[in-house]
């Protein structure tokens, strides 16, 4: 298993990529981390927009930065965002033989909302059909703003796999397709579970981690709160 993440120096990213680290070398795991400016570990990218505090997710570099490091390797290759961490072992995913790409999955939300499919967490077996379905992914995204200091809502990476790539192509609502594998393209793209690979509850409270949560995501508003949530769901956790 190869684990890749990046981060700045924004927020906690350092204290969750460092928890992360821990975790993945303690499962066994390979980890490369990037630096997109001020983390102070990891391979400093030299990319201008790593210049803007928009960088992510408005200014996509994750897939690219998936898609080197999956050349990389072999097996499986998971990306976890720096404001996320393991806390449980992921050997399930690297077992499973039956996808190429995984996606995460929000439950179905009491009003209407988009995003269902949240691109914090991204699952890659190292084979031709996963590299194409991430070239893919790049070249659906629009060119980088000259202005980087401007918010291009068309250039996220999660509303390109979300609604130019996934959604289109397969038959079901996104909360509907829990555990099932879908081919699009020729690439088999399995719906993993966010309550238990990408749990973002302190966001958004919608399901507790329990015993069986392997990610937790902290996304920008609670890594604020990072320190008090760290001793409730990180610290002592086995």
């Amino acid at each position: 298993m190869k684990i890749v993440t990046a981060g700045s120096n924004h927020y906690g990213y350092s204290k969750t990529i460092s928890y992360c680290k821990i975790n993945a070398e303690k499962f066994g795991y390979d980890i490369h981390i990037y630096d997109m400016g001020g983390l102070g570990f990891g391979e400093p990218i030299a990319d201008r927009r790593c210049e803007t505090a928009i960088r992510q997710p408005k200014i996509a570099m994750k897939p690219e930065l998936i898609l080197a490091q999956l050349r990389k390797s072999t097996g499986t290759l998971a990306w976890i965002d720096g404001d996320a961490t393991l806390i449980r072992s992921i050997d399930d995913v690297e077992q499973d033989s039956t996808f190429d790409v995984g996606v995460t999955v929000r439950p179905k939300a009491k009003v209407k909302k988009t995003q269902y499919i949240n691109a914090g967490i991204f699952f890659a077996k190292c084979n031709t059909a996963a590299e194409r379905f991430i070239e893919w992914w790049i070249a659906s995204i629009p060119p980088t703003p000259e202005d980087l200091t401007k918010k291009h809502p068309g250039y996220c990476d999660q509303t390109v796999l979300e609604e130019t790539l996934i959604l289109p192509n397969i038959k079901v609502v996104p909360w509907d397709a829990f555990h099932t594998v879908h081919e699009i393209r020729g690439t088999r793209v399995k719906f993993f579970d966010c309550a238990r690979y990408n749990n973002f509850w302190l966001h958004e409270q919608w399901l507790e981690p329990g015993w069986d949560t392997r990610i937790l995501h902290f996304k920008n508003h609670s890594m604020k709160k990072l320190a008090r949530y760290r001793a409730e769901f990180l610290d002592g956790r086995s």
